[in-house]
């Protein structure tokens, strides 16, 4: 299955429009990609894939970059510039979509990681020490927009930010962690209705303070059968983040510290996922 994947994986980064390196660069950002990508899939670390004997014969490319060669171009601006076009690639139009689904995904550090980027928040019904993986999932098998923050980041302050590189319009559909004024409106200026359960109980939260329309129209929409029928459709992207646990997005891995490399991570497996659920081509006739 890996064979099988991973060459999917070659054919998209072959494919991918990209500058081709200058002539001094001896592993241009292609294969740079492809080594992170066979390690990223074995859930192994990058000096792993360096290694030739952990490469099939017919796989292996002729010069395997060295550890810390790659630990350098990994951070370079065209590598970034290479993974972020692979997952627009995959990446549904704002236009298709006129519901979406907003929600964060616990990243769990080690209990002995010293990871000064990880912080102690709440998720999945328990406190945690980690990062977040917080997206809006249209159909697609890629988020419309995601980000990776430390748990203590609240799921309301991220999700406004996401908003803003959402295009298209459509219903913001989010469970009650999600029920924010500031949100609210904030999603109602990119054209958006948020659609979220309150965080008290009926009736409360609706007084004393001043509560911008767009929250209460989300309330009220609640109310009605189209909007029950909405956030029951919410399964969806519950659905979506357990087939990147399937993939090895859970835990982060020891090898995996700092935020940068976090989210570098969570991009190779977003795009092996995305790689997955690509049809095969057509045989020939």
């Amino acid at each position: 299955m890996e064979r099988k994947l991973w060459l999917r994986l070659y054919a998209v980064i072959w494919s991918a429009r990209h500058p081709r390196p200058p002539a001094r660069v001896s592993h241009p950002d292609r294969w740079v990609v492809l080594v992170y990508a066979w390690a990223c899939l074995h859930d192994r670390p990058t000096r792993w894939a360096c290694d030739p004997a952990h490469w099939p014969p017919d796989l292996r490319p002729a010069r395997l970059p060295s550890q810390p060669t790659m630990s350098r171009r990994l951070r370079s601006a065209g590598v970034n510039a290479l993974l972020n076009a692979l997952l627009a690639r995959h990446r549904a139009s704002p236009a298709d979509d006129w519901v979406r689904y907003l929600d964060a995904k616990p990243l769990p550090v080690g209990g002995m990681s010293k990871d000064p980027d990880a912080a102690d928040g709440y998720g999945a019904g328990g406190y945690f020490r980690g990062y977040k993986l917080h997206a809006v999932f249209g159909r697609g098998p890629v988020p419309l927009a995601w980000e990776v923050t430390p748990a203590n980041r609240g799921e309301p302050t991220t999700a406004r930010v996401l908003v803003n590189r959402v295009g298209g319009t459509g219903y913001l559909v989010a469970d009650a962690a999600y029920d924010s004024n500031p949100l609210a409106a904030q999603a109602g200026r990119r054209h958006h209705q948020l659609v979220a359960p309150p965080k008290k109980a009926a009736g409360a939260g609706r007084g004393h303070h001043r509560q911008s329309p767009c929250r209460l129209r989300g309330l009220d929409l609640l109310g009605r059968p189209f909007g029950r029928a909405l956030y029951r459709s919410r399964s969806a992207i519950e659905r979506r983040f357990g087939e990147l646990t399937a993939a090895g997005l859970g835990a982060v891995p020891p090898w995996v510290r700092r935020r940068h490399r976090v989210k570098r991570w969570v991009q190779a497996k977003l795009l092996i996922v995305a790689r997955k659920a690509a049809p095969d081509p057509p045989l020939a006739a």
